[in-house]
C-alpha cells in the first residue's frame, strides 16, 4: 500500500485545522464560507524575500478548503495565485501569519500571508 493518499489526508487534516485557527485569531469568519482580506505576502523561493500586498480570499466550504491570492503581481513572482490543503501544507504561526509550504517546478517555497488591520 503507498503511503502517498495517508500523507496527503494528514496534510489535509493540518492544513485544515491551520486555516480555522488563523480565521478564528484574526476574527476572519463569515457565514458563507468565503473570507475575504487585505494583507501582506512575503514569498521566500531560492533564498529570495518578495514583499507584495494583495486581497486574500479563503475558501472552506462543501469540503474545498483554498487560498486565492488575488491581486498578486505575477510578473515578479514564479508562483501560483491559488492553493490547496492537501497540495500544499498550510501551517499558522499564532497571532502573526499563515504559511503556505509549497513547490513550484523545482523550486521550493514558503509564502507567508500577514492580515492587514482592519
Amino acid at each position: 500500500m503507498s503511503l502517498a493518499p495517508l500523507l496527503i489526508l494528514k496534510t489535509m487534516k493540518e492544513s485544515v485545522e491551520a486555516l480555522d485557527d488563523f480565521i478564528n485569531d484574526f476574527n476572519l469568519k463569515t457565514t458563507n464560507g468565503t473570507t475575504v482580506f487585505n494583507a501582506v505576502i512575503h514569498i521566500v523561493m531560492k533564498g529570495r524575500l518578495q514583499l507584495q500586498n494583495s486581497e486574500v480570499q479563503i475558501i472552506t466550504s462543501d469540503g474545498i478548503f483554498a487560498i486565492y491570492l488575488l491581486n498578486m503581481d505575477s510578473g515578479t513572482t514564479q508562483v501560483s495565485d491559488m492553493y490547496e490543503a492537501g497540495k500544499n501544507l498550510f501551517r499558522y504561526t499564532k497571532r502573526k501569519c499563515l504559511k503556505i509550504n509549497g513547490k513550484a517546478g523545482e523550486n521550493d517555497f514558503v509564502i507567508s500571508i500577514f492580515p492587514e488591520d482592519k
